[in-house]
C-alpha cells in the first residue's frame, strides 16, 4: 500500500485500545518512520524513536548493577523507556498533556540478534529484563516496528514465524502521488515535486546496483529539495545532487528543470494573469506548472486570499483533469483549518462538484 493508506491504517491502529504491535515493511527511505512521526504529531502522541541497529542488548535491557542489600543483580532502566512517573508527567499540562505514547523500534531486523531478542521481548511481554511498560489508565502505549525486506537488497535477519504471528504487518511501497502530496504539504522544492510527478514512481525509488552508494528514494529526494532550495540550477549543483541520488537521476532532474524556464510568472497567475495555451505544452511542462503553482499557493499560508484561490482554480482547470487533480485535491487531504479557506471559495466548490469522481 502507498504511504497515505499506510498512514490511515496507523491512525486506525491508534484508535484500537489493546492493539498488538504493528510491523511496517518497506524499502529504505520510503517514509515508514516519517509516517509514524506525522501520525504522532497529528494526534499528539509522544514518540520514542529507537534505531535498534545502533543499540546493544545492554542499551535496551539496561545496565546490570549489584543490589548490595539483597546481594542480587539488577538492571538499570534505559532512560528512553518510560517509567510510570514519566507517563504521569507527559499526561500533565507541564509535560504537554500527551494522549499516549508510540514506541517505534526502527531497523529492527538489521539489528544484532541479541538486540532483536530484547526488542521481541518488548513485543511479546511488553517488558525487557526487569523493565515493564507502565499501564496507566487513559494513556495507551503502542509498539510499532519498522524494517526492510530481503528483496530490498538489505542485510536482514529472518523474523521467527511465531513472533510474526503476534503482530500486524503493513507493506509500504513508494508512490509518486503520495510523495508529491506530502511534499506540497511540507513545502519541498517545486522543481523536485514536478520531476517526481512527471516521472512517476520509477523516478522516486530505485534500488541500488552492485557497489552503488547513491540512489534515489523518497528520503534522498527530500534531501535534494533541501540542498537546491533557493539556488539556481548549475553544473556544480547537479554534481552535488548526484552525491545523493546518483548521476543518472541528477542529470534527469537537471533536464527537467530546464523546461521550467517556459513556466509563466506564478504570482502573476495568482493575480489573474492566467496564460493561454498551457494545456498544449508537453506533459513535463504541465506537471511542472501544476506542482509549482500549487506549491506557491500552499506557501502563502494565512496570507492566501480568496481571489488567489479563484485564479489558482481557474488556471489549473484549463488543464486536463488528470493533471489538475494533483494540485486541486490537495487541500481536501489536509488539516481542517487549511481546508476551510479553500472549500469556502465558489470556484473551488464548483470544480469539486464537476470532478467528484476523481476525488473518491
Amino acid at each position: 500500500m502507498n504511504l497515505r493508506t499506510a498512514t490511515q491504517m496507523i491512525e486506525m491502529y491508534l484508535g484500537t485500545p489493546g492493539a498488538p504491535a504493528l510491523m511496517l515493511w518497506g524499502p529504505p527511505g520510503v517514509g515508514k518512520s516519517t509516517a509514524v512521526r506525522a501520525v504522532a504529531e497529528r494526534h499528539h502522541y509522544q514518540l520514542v524513536d529507537l534505531r535498534l541497529s545502533q543499540l546493544s542488548p545492554v542499551d535496551l535491557r539496561g545496565l546490570p548493577t549489584v543490589d548490595r542489600e539483597k546481594m542480587a543483580s539488577r538492571w538499570l532502566r534505559p532512560i528512553f523507556l518510560p517509567s510510570e512517573e514519566d507517563v504521569r508527567y507527559l499526561m500533565s499540562e507541564q509535560g504537554g498533556a500527551y494522549r499516549g505514547l508510540i514506541l517505534l523500534l526502527d531497523e529492527v531486523n538489521t539489528a544484532p540478534v541479541q538486540t532483536q531478542a530484547a526488542a521481541f521481548q518488548l513485543v511479546l511481554d511488553r517488558a525487557a529484563g526487569e523493565y515493564v511498560l507502565p499501564q496507566v489508565e487513559g494513556f495507551p502505549i503502542f509498539l510499532i516496528l519498522a524494517g526492510n525486506r530481503a528483496s530490498d537488497r538489505s542485510v536482514v535477519h529472518q523474523m521467527p514465524a511465531p513472533l510474526m504471528n503476534r503482530m500486524g504487518h503493513l507493506e509500504v511501497e513508494a508512490d509518486a502521488e503520495s510523495f508529491c502530496q506530502y511534499g506540497l504539504e511540507r513545502g519541498l522544492d517545486p522543481r523536485v515535486l514536478g520531476f517526481i510527478a512527471y516521472g512517476g514512481t520509477e523516478k522516486l525509488l530505485r534500488l541500488p546496483q552492485a557497489a552503488e552508494r547513491s540512489f534515489p528514494t523518497p528520503r534522498t529526494w527530500e534531501f535534494v529539495s533541501t540542498m537546491i532550495r533557493g539556488r539556481p540550477w548549475s553544473v556544480e549543483l547537479q554534481q552535488l545532487v548526484a552525491t545523493l541520488v546518483g548521476e543518472g537521476a541528477a542529470h534527469e532532474l537537471g533536464a527537467f528543470i530546464e523546461l521550467q524556464a517556459r513556466l509563466p510568472d506564478l504570482d502573476a497567475v495568482l493575480a489573474g494573469q492566467i496564460p493561454e495555451g498551457m494545456e498544449r505544452e508537453s506533459v513535463a511542462v504541465q506537471w511542472s506548472y501544476v506542482t509549482a503553482l500549487t506549491a506557491r499557493v500552499m506557501s502563502l499560508g494565512d496570507a492566501l486570499g480568496d481571489e488567489q484561490v479563484t485564479h489558482w482554480v481557474r488556471a489549473l482547470s484549463r488543464l486536463q483533469p488528470e493533471y489538475a487533480n494533483l494540485g486541486l485535491s490537495l487541500p481536501l487531504r489536509g488539516d481542517l483549518s487549511r481546508m476551510r479557506r479553500f472549500i469556502a471559495n465558489a470556484e473551488y466548490k464548483a470544480w469539486n462538484a464537476r470532478n467528484v469522481a476523481l476525488l473518491v
